[in-house]
């Protein structure tokens, strides 16, 4: 894997940071990045650029992140942040939750940047067994408290896989500092990586879904992609793989063939080769496409 962990935030730390974390659960989250989500997966800005809107999508530039007015206060979020990471070279810090079986869709990150970012992920709240995170073809848990690098230009996924609620601290750095060089007080050392070992993918599990093919219209298309995102995170198949299958259904299906046959080929380019800057979102692809209504 290109993630692994660097070291471990002692956990009356954590404890303050979580205290605050639950302040939030009702307003501070937000809608951005709904397209590559599924289910109950949401966003806090914390700090952001100074010329950003909290809620906005991250965007490069060359100005320390400041902490949003909203979160302030915050002590407990904010020391952790400032003690342990070197904020001259933050650009944004948020929080992400997953609970429910939600899920962050397999993507790469940065398609739409020129560089992109160094990511670290502080989990503050977590589930052993149910809370995931995916790289390629390889699956595994970050306990609480420990400090990840998340080399996100490789194809990744992240979520709960039942009704158990996941918090990260994500914060996003210059890309000219390394994860190490992100870390300006003593950490715990780090564990090894808590790998997931998953089950063989069943042999009768794409033929059943091909079965499916011909009874699948517009209708059921991004449910479908939802049902299938979730797989890698249960079995042990590639993150990529998805739109592989997306790709066999659509070429099967009915009524809606051709579109679903574009789209397929759509999300593919759109998660994992060219983002959102070159690739039309899921709503805009398909007002364009003229589908029926009612």
């Amino acid at each position: 894997m290109y993630a692994y962990p660097i070291g471990l935030i002692p956990s009356r730390v954590i404890d303050a940071a979580v205290a605050d974390a639950l302040r939030l659960e009702l307003d501070g989250y937000t809608s951005a990045y709904v397209e590559y989500s599924v289910g109950g997966w949401a966003t806090a800005p914390l700090w952001v650029n100074p010329g950003d809107r909290p809620g906005e999508e991250v965007r490069e530039n060359d100005e320390p992140a400041q902490p949003i007015a909203s979160v302030r206060d915050m002590d407990g979020l904010n020391d952790l942040i400032s003690t342990y990471f070197d904020v001259s070279f933050l650009r944004s810090a948020r929080l992400f939750r997953a609970c429910n079986g939600a899920i962050i869709l397999p993507h790469r990150d940065y398609l739409e940047h020129k560089h992109g970012f160094t990511r670290m992920h502080v989990p503050l709240i977590t589930d052993v067994i149910q809370a995931r995170n995916s790289e390629d073809s390889s699956c595994f848990h970050m306990r609480r408290g420990e400090v990840w690098y998340l080399e996100a230009r490789r194809i990744h996924s992240g979520g709960v896989t039942g009704s158990a609620k996941r918090v990260h601290l994500v914060l996003d750095f210059s890309h000219k500092i390394g994860p190490g060089e992100t870390i300006v007080s003593k950490l715990e050392p780090p564990r090894e990586p808590l790998l997931v070992q998953r089950p063989d993918l069943p042999p009768d599990f794409l033929p059943s879904y091909q079965a499916l093919a011909p009874f699948i219209n517009a209708a059921a298309w991004r449910e479908l992609f939802h049902i299938l995102a979730r797989v890698h995170l249960r079995y042990n198949v590639d993150a990529a793989e998805v739109y592989e299958w997306l790709a066999k259904i659509a070429a099967e299906s009915g009524e809606d063939r051709d579109l679903l046959v574009r789209d397929a080929d759509r999300m593919k380019r759109y998660y994992l080769s060219d983002g959102p800057a070159a690739t039309p979102t899921f709503d805009a692809m398909w007002v364009n496409s003229g589908t029926r209504d009612g």
